[in-house]
């Protein structure tokens, strides 16, 4: 009896060997992710923004961060214009991008997985302006400073103001400055951002105020580019959906807005 039990857990063993051999291989396929970019907009503080010497850093950088903590190799975080992601994510699959406002007319632009924040977009004027804007009409008489390829350009157009009334930058700093200067009426503005550069400028922050609400619920998403590798997208939009879950993005935000310096 001993010779045949030794002879059949002998037999046991090497059935057992064979299938971890070749079940492992196939699970480790399954689970390991396809070479991926990260990417973020260098120039949307505190949300995304570039420091120097190329380093990355805001909030949407820190939460990547959280999602990407155990991936093994480690994948870098870029900042780059937006711009030129618009462009890279055209034509270049296994783009993973951060932030992204998901708009309609940029359902079929990019793989949507999951939401990083929250941040209306409004048309601010100096409060000393005591400016009224009651209707899309009464832009047209308006000089308006926006970012270039930025949803608040995308739209000014759609609601009919003329493109020569429409001051393009790409840097939205710029249009901060023309506003308090005098040479433009209205910018296109986030809360968030306007706060990152009253800190950091020492812009009083009730020295403009929202007069038009261009984008009142925008959201803010992790992005792929099209033709991404289905299992990178299967498995962020599972991370970030767990992070969610466990309150841990939440607590990521508000961490990253408390300590964010410029």
């Amino acid at each position: 009896m001993s010779n045949t039990a030794d002879r059949l857990m002998a037999s046991l063993s090497v059935v057992l060997a064979l299938l971890i051999s070749v079940a492992t291989p196939a699970f480790a396929e399954r689970t390991s992710l396809p070479p991926f970019r990260v990417i973020v907009d260098d120039n949307h503080p505190p949300f995304s923004f570039g420091r120097a010497g190329g380093q990355a850093d805001g909030v949407s950088v820190r939460i990547i961060a959280a999602l990407l903590s155990e991936q093994d190799p480690p994948v870098s975080i870029e900042a780059m214009p937006w711009r030129r992601i618009v462009l890279m994510a055209r034509t270049t699959p296994n783009l993973v991008i951060a932030s992204v406002m998901q708009l309609p007319e940029r359902r079929e632009q990019f793989i949507w997985l999951g939401s990083l924040f929250r941040d209306p977009i409004a048309l601010y004027a100096l409060r000393s302006r005591q400016l009224t804007v009651g209707q899309p009409d009464a832009l047209q008489r308006l000089r308006i400073g926006t970012r270039r390829d930025s949803a608040g350009y995308r739209q000014l157009v759609k609601i009919g103001v003329p493109l020569s009334q429409i001051d393009v930058v790409d840097d939205p700093l710029q249009n901060l400055r023309k506003l308090q200067a005098g040479r433009l009426d209205l910018i296109t503005l986030q809360p968030g951002v306007l706060a990152w550069h009253a800190r950091q400028f020492g812009i009083a922050v009730d020295s403009l105020e929202p007069v038009f609400p261009l984008l009142p619920d925008t959201d803010f998403q992790l992005a792929a580019s099209p033709g991404s590798d289905p299992a990178l997208v299967a498995a962020l939009r599972q991370r970030l959906a767990a992070l969610a879950k466990s309150g841990r993005l939440d607590q990521i935000r508000r961490d990253a807005l408390q300590n964010l310096v410029p």
